[in-house]
Formats: C-alpha cells, structure tokens, sequence
C-alpha cells in the first residue's frame, strides 16, 4: 500500500507567477512559514509539475488569463475521487470573479479555487495557503481510509476464494439477499 504524502513534510506549493516578483515574493513568505515551494517558469513545466506532492498551486490571473490550459484542465479531470488541488489565484484588485469574467472562467477550469487580491498583506496569503494545506491533509487522509478499505477488501475476497467459503448479505430493510456464485454453489444453485 501507498503512504500519502503529509503536507508540510514532502508536499511542496507550487507557484506559477512568470511576470514580475509575484513568485520570489510568495515562495519567501512560504517558507517563512515552513513551507516548501517550488516556482516554475512557464506552463508545460506547471502541468508537468502537477501531482500528489503538490499540497496546492499559486497562479497569478495574468498567466492563465489566455493561456491554453487543455494540459492543466486535463490533469485536473483525471484526479483520483479523492484529490481536489487547491489553486491559489493572485489577482488584481478587484479582479475576483464577481467583476472579472476571466477570473470566473479559471474557477470553472480549476475548480477548487481562492482569490487573493494584490497587493496582497504577507498574513492574508500565508492564511489562505495554511487554509489550503489544511484542505489537502484531510484529502491525503481521506485517500489513506479509501486504501485501507480497498486493502481490507482484497483480503477478504483472497480468503473467502482460499477457503472455498461464499459469502452473503443481507438487506434487512428491503428483505433482499445477495450471494456469491460460491455461496450458491455450496447449496446446490446455479451461478444465475
């Protein structure tokens, strides 16, 4: 089985701002905060950088604002059930999605998104990413419970197979009773 990476441990902020000191500013108030980042320089190496290590992603508006993102919507459809990335979005004042229709389009294209107006107060962008890791460790727990389950299960289905046993269920509110071909077959049915 899979261990889940912990935020704050081997989980890291990836951080996409390739105009000006957006990136250098918000990867020093990262790590001021304990936090680890990493910037990337331009979108194919954004995509690519996407994964289970990445606790959440900042964005500035601008670098996505006409960009192609089929590689980044892509990554984003094809996340397990239990994963929902955080982005975080600086934006310009007053450029959140109730006066930016740009700023709207990338919460529909990333979903899981926080607008952080700039300038930004280094107290208000620390609060947002700690809220965001927050987030994504209850996701890492969540994947960890749906591992032990799936585990639990192939373990029952390798013994229930070993011992030749059947298994059964059930339904006490709808009197219905469920078999496996096995069960069946130990009292004499057929599989249909």
């Amino acid at each position: 089985m899979r261990t889940a990476p912990i935020p704050n441990s081997d989980t890291i902020g990836l951080i996409y701002a390739p105009v000006g000191r957006d990136s250098k500013i918000a990867a020093s108030l990262l790590q001021e905060a304990g936090i680890k980042a990493r910037i990337v320089f331009d979108l194919p190496s954004f995509a690519a950088n996407l994964g289970d290590a990445v606790a959440f992603a900042v964005i500035t508006e601008e670098a996505f604002r006409s960009a192609d993102l089929r590689a980044v919507s892509a990554w984003i459809e094809v996340q397990p059930s239990w994963s929902d990335l955080p982005f975080i979005i600086l934006t310009n004042r007053g450029g959140g999605p109730e006066r930016n229709p740009a700023a709207a389009r990338l919460s529909e294209v990333l979903g899981n998104v926080s607008f952080v107006e700039r300038p930004f107060h280094a107290t208000t962008f620390i609060s947002v990413a700690r809220s965001a890791m927050r987030g994504r460790r209850r996701q890492y727990e969540a994947r960890s419970r749906i591992e032990a389950l799936d585990e639990g299960e192939r373990r029952l289905q390798t013994a229930l197979g070993a011992g030749r046993l059947g298994a059964w269920e059930l339904d006490l509110t709808t009197n219905e009773l469920t078999t496996s071909a096995t069960c069946k077959a130990i009292f004499g049915r057929s599989p249909d």
